[in-house]
């Protein structure tokens, strides 16, 4: 009987312990993103270990990157989160039955490729990934110079293209920011980076499809996206010091010297840049060991710059970034531009011959930083403010005439004009995650600045022919005063609940406000008083704009790793109210409606798709509203149209990525197109006795502009060694319909160009890249078809460095070009040959002596064409001839080569 109880009695505690223990159980949550761009990764690998027992669970983050840990006790875990194509992570978490639903500090996982060994077999990392938004290139896989730069490794990659100015083109679009190790660095100034960081200290440089920080918090496409660079560091050049320093005098007084020291500890960054020139160099090598490209394509430049650059992290939730910079530039320019005017039933022909100088130093800061306040909420600040200069003093000597050569006009121009302009831009975004996986709240404060201030003192003679009257001339002697404040602001909210764990509901709303104040004045030339204080009330204006907005949308998403789509409806109303203070006269326009929102997405191993549709309305600008004549050239004059309408504009867009990591070939393709209700063009009026025009913009239907992007690359095997090659084709065009002379004009536009290109770097004593570029750009006319025009672009653009010596580098970059189908005298074939004997001074090849050749056949010109509604012009520019330089070169690096530790994350408070 005791027996009997006793069991009974261990039976009862072992329930009332099974009972707590089952009632202490809870949960573990939390989400796992890319410390590169913040967005989620869906799939990442969770395993936790308790420390104590022993015991496993393994889960998977959804599509929205979520997971949650089930049935956690109390104790001590480590857990160790993993994805492809990132760096593993460990974090070790001590749970206690008062948390019950315990959700972690969001894991931020860096993006990285380590190299798996085992005692035999070494695994090499893949040269490209494909992820969600995000194409990336391992660095190791672009063989560089000694002494290249990040600019090096672009120039190899496929898909990019780097202008003479060190411009950034990624798979077709214009690459607008560049970040370091996931955070802004430098605000837009990519030059600051690609042309500054050595290459050897760069791990993985990523291609990424940016969305707004609103749509990357709640999973709804807002159609904004820009295009940005992501470079990471190797994990053992995160501490130390480096930079690049040079200076150099040659022929004809060309110099050029540079400073750049760069000092970085882990988190904290700072780099420091000054320099000076007047070849119009930019650093933009090429493959040889220390090739710079030379931008000389319209007119010549003396500039200087000074920037500093801070970044650095406070703690574990704060993380803050500062620059400041000053630039300078001085440009001298002889141009001629060549104009065919096409009307309904005539045409005529302009020819102008100006010289001009410009002075533009600009100063510009920004600060970012992001805040963490808790595990569920983020703070995100990113402020940018500028203050530019523009002195700018033309001489300029001009005639019209008729296809006979019967003379309609002639005269000069002299302009003295300066301006400023105070700007900004930034925004802050605030993000909160509630407990209940999914839910989340978003909250934007946007606003921009941008003022422009302007005194124009303009003198033009203009001498008219007219055929059925006398000669007679008109003098413009006047003082031109603009002044434009301009400023806009906006909010937004947005929150999404869960539906289920594939899918969501988002409500969002935004709200916009801007406002246009532009003070036009003239004052004519009071020859008694030698002043500018005869008021021209004719030309004079004062004109308040301003813009309001509301949005309002619901949206429905679903996904999972490999498929997802978002539809839902959005309503807007957009309203402009306008004031003349100088007539009391008011105008509006309006505009109210429901638009859909459509996105989707389908991932694939090493492939990606997109695919999205988005509505906008474009707003008429202050400028073109004001009912005032701009006449700064009397030949050319512009009014405004108070009763212009909103444009509407439907986009359609999508996005491909494929790479096959086995054959080490890849597919990259995206276009897009625009359908324009009601844009906003132009009704030109044409004088046929004086040869001047009118303008004046007007609401037409039927425009629309496309864009497309195709590039397939792959190497190309011989015997034992292979060259890289790559084939692109980008095309593009519009239709615009514009008025002349009260009849419709339809001009359509397009353009093609398909290039190709290998790199041959294989053997150590070689480095050979070869571009190859045709294209062909198409316009047509329908008021006048016979004036059709087809132009034709021929380039060829080799480039090859080779070692005769272990201390000597020898470059020559050749660029051949042909135009046809210009104007008389614009159709050009050019040789440029340029070339650089490099001499390095120690073991180290830190130091080195280099001989610079530019243009040495003397045969380098700029000519290009542009059209317009009405319009096709030719333009040829000055630029810098041929000359010689020699410059002495150092760099130099130090490093701490251990790999920086990644300690454990200490577990968050209770209380939190």
């Amino acid at each position: 009987m005791r027996e009997k109880r006793l069991y009974i009695f261990c039976f009862c505690i072992a329930c009332i312990l099974g009972i707590q223990s089952f009632a202490q159980q809870g949960t573990i949550s939390g989400t796992v993103v890319s410390a590169a761009t913040r967005e989620v990764i869906a799939g990442a690998v969770i395993v936790v270990t308790a420390k104590d027992s022993g015991n496993k669970q393994v889960v998977i983050t959804n599509v929205n990157g979520l997971f949650l840990l089930k049935d956690i006790v109390p104790g001590n875990y480590k857990l160790y989160i993993s994805a492809v194509g990132f760096e593993a992570q460990t974090q070790g978490v001590r749970y206690n039955a008062a948390q019950n639903n315990f959700q972690m500090d969001t894991v931020a996982l860096q993006p990285f490729f380590d190299t798996l060994t085992t005692v035999v077999v070494k695994a090499s990392r893949p040269q490209v990934n494909i992820k969600t938004d995000t194409t990336e290139f391992s660095a190791n896989a672009f063989k560089v110079r000694k002494n290249g730069t990040v600019e090096d490794i672009l120039q190899k990659m496929p898909g990019i293209e780097v202008d003479r100015n060190g411009g950034v083109k990624a798979q077709g679009e214009s690459v607008t920011q560049i970040y370091v190790d996931g955070k802004p660095f430098f605000g837009t100034d990519l030059k600051s980076v690609t042309q500054n960081f050595p290459a050897d200290i760069i791990d993985k440089i990523q291609i990424i499809d940016k969305r707004s920080d609103q749509a990357l918090a709640t999973k709804v496409d807002d159609g904004i996206r820009e295009k940005i660079i992501n470079v990471t560091l190797k994990k053992n050049r995160k501490k130390g010091m480096f930079g690049k320093d040079y200076a150099g005098y040659g022929t004809d007084n060309r110099y050029e010297a540079k400073l750049n020291t760069n000092l970085f500890n882990n988190n904290r960054k700072i780099t420091l840049i000054a320099a000076a020139n007047n070849t119009g160099r930019n650093d933009n090598n090429n493959p040889g060991a220390d090739d710079a490209s030379y931008e000389n394509r319209n007119g010549i430049t003396n500039s200087m710059q000074a920037k500093i650059n801070y970044a650095d992290k406070y703690g574990k939730n704060f993380d803050f970034n500062a620059y400041a910079s000053f630039e300078k530039n001085n440009t001298n320019r002889d141009e001629i531009y060549t104009r065919q005017n096409i009307f309904g039933d005539s045409s005529s022909y302009y020819y102008e011959h100006r010289t001009s100088t410009t002075e533009t130093p600009n100063y510009n800061a920004g600060l970012y930083f992001e805040y963490r306040p808790d595990t569920l909420t983020f703070i995100r600040f990113n402020q940018n403010m500028g203050y530019g200069i523009n002195d700018f003093l033309l001489n300029s000597a001009f005639n019209s005439t008729l296809a006979d050569n019967a003379k309609l006009n002639d005269g000069t121009r002299n302009n003295n004009r300066h301006t400023s302009t105070p700007n900004g831009s930034g925004q802050i975004n605030a993000n909160h995650r509630f407990k209940k996986a999914g839910r989340n709240i978003f909250f934007n404060f946007n606003n921009n600045l941008n003022n422009n201030f302007t005194d124009n003192y303009n003198i033009a003679t203009n001498n008219f022919f007219p055929a059925d009257s006398i000669f007679y001339s008109k003098l413009l002697h006047q003082l031109q005063r603009n002044n434009n404040n301009s400023y806009n602001i906006g909010s937004s909210v947005s929150y999404s609940e869960p539906l289920s764990a594939k899918s969501s509901l988002n409500i969002n709303y935004n709200f916009g406000y801007g406002k246009n104040n532009t003070v036009k004045e003239a004052f004519d030339y009071n020859t008694i008083t030698s002043l500018y204080d005869l008021f021209n009330d004719t030309l004079s204006n004062e004109f308040d704009n301003n813009n309001y907005t509301n949005k309002a949308g619901l949206t429905y998403n679903y996904g999972t790793a490999n498929v997802g789509f978002g539809t839902g409806v959005r309503w807007q109303e957009a309203r402009v109210k306008s004031r003349s203070l100088t007539t009391d006269s008011m105008y509006q326009q309006s505009f109210t409606g429901f638009y859909p929102n459509i996105n989707m997405y389908i991932n694939g191993t090493g492939k990606r798709f997109n695919m999205y549709y988005y509505f906008n309305v474009q707003a008429p600008q202050a400028y073109q509203l004001q009912p005032v004549a701009d006449n700064t050239n009397p030949l050319f004059i512009k009014l405004g149209n108070p009763g212009l309408q909103f444009a509407t504009v439907h986009n359609v867009r999508y996005n491909y990525n494929a790479y096959n990591a086995k054959k080490q070939t890849g597919f990259n393709s995206n276009a897009g197109i625009s359908i324009i209700n009601n844009n906003i063009a132009n009704s030109n009026v044409y004088n046929n006795t004086n040869g001047s025009q009118v303008s004046r913009p007007v609401n037409v239907d039927g425009a629309y502009n496309w864009n497309t992007w195709f590039s397939y690359y792959r190497p190309l095997h011989f015997s034992t060694t292979a060259i890289k090659w790559n084939i692109n084709l980008f095309a593009n065009g519009f239709r615009n319909i514009n008025l002349l002379n009260t009849a419709e004009n339809i001009t359509v536009n397009d353009y093609q160009k398909l290039s190709t290109g290998i790199v041959y770097d294989a053997v150590q004593w070689i480095d050979l890249r070869l571009n190859l570029g045709v294209s062909r750009q198409h316009t047509t006319y329908s008021l006048q078809s016979s004036l059709n025009n087809t132009s034709h672009f021929v380039e060829v653009s080799p480039n090859i460095t080779f070692l005769p010596t272990s201390g000597m580098e020898i470059t020559v970059d050749y660029n051949f070009r042909q135009t046809t189908g210009q104007s008389a005298g614009f159709n050009t074939i050019i040789n440029m040959l340029n070339a650089d004997v490099v001499q390095y001074l120690n073991k180290k090849k830190d130091l080195w002596l280099k001989l610079k050749a530019y243009d040495i056949l003397q045969q380098n010109v700029s000519i290009w064409r542009s059209a317009g509604d009405n319009y096709i012009q030719d333009t040829k520019a000055n630029v810098l001839s041929g000359f010689y330089l020699l410059s002495i070169n150092f760099r130099f690096n130090k490093f701490n080569h251990k790999a920086p530790d990644f300690p454990e994350t200490p577990a968050p408070n209770s209380d939190m």
